[in-house]
């Protein structure tokens, strides 16, 4: 997923520090010493939220996003060609 930064990433991204799998990494990131003065001031007046963030992060994602488009019927083009199906070989790899 991609998205452009505009001038309100900072205020969706507070919005979400608070939430799910994010909240668990930043508190044990925060109590095992990983983050600075900055960080933690930051994440100290992010809202508690209790609710999911992602009907909030599909809603700012789709105010920022084009037109949906059908999918391509296959992936690539002339210059850049697919070089495996999905899932990838990467995914088979590791």
């Amino acid at each position: 997923m991609v998205c452009a930064l505009d001038n309100d990433t900072e205020g969706m991204m507070s919005a979400l520090a608070s939430r799910d799998v994010a909240a668990a990494a930043v508190a044990e990131s925060a109590r095992r010493g990983y983050l600075d003065g900055r960080a933690l001031q930051f994440l100290a007046q992010a809202p508690r939220l209790p609710e999911s963030w992602w009907s909030d992060w599909d809603n700012w994602l789709a105010e920022r996003s084009g037109e949906l488009k059908p999918a391509p019927k296959a992936l690539g083009n002339r210059a850049h060609k697919a070089q495996a199906k999905a899932p990838g070989t990467y995914v088979l790899s590791h």
